[in-house]
């Protein structure tokens, strides 16, 4: 149903995480490379934590950079279980 999509298949609501672990973890598994089962997420968004230091050259280059998220709003549909008006709401 989603040609343009790299992923195959879709989680429309929190809990189908759960419905669905049997089809949906070992997708997660196989396509981060790890194990989902034993596995947790860590965030660390503290920049002066990172210590690559560019040449001027390479930072001539950056025009701009961006930090991509993903949203965590209970009771809220995930993208393919949402409606126009959902998302407005969200907004």
């Amino acid at each position: 149903m989603n040609p343009s999509s790299f992923v195959g298949c879709h989680v429309g609501d929190v809990e189908s995480y759960d419905d669905f672990h049997d089809l949906y973890y070992p997708i997660i598994s196989a396509y981060h490379n790890l194990n989902a089962e034993e596995c947790t997420h860590v965030t660390d968004m503290d920049p002066s934590k990172i210590t690559v230091d560019l040449s001027e050259a390479a930072k001539s280059k950056v025009i701009s950079t961006r930090i991509r998220v993903g949203r965590n709003l209970a009771a809220w549909p995930l993208n393919p279980g949402g409606t126009k008006q959902s998302r407005l709401e969200i907004a």
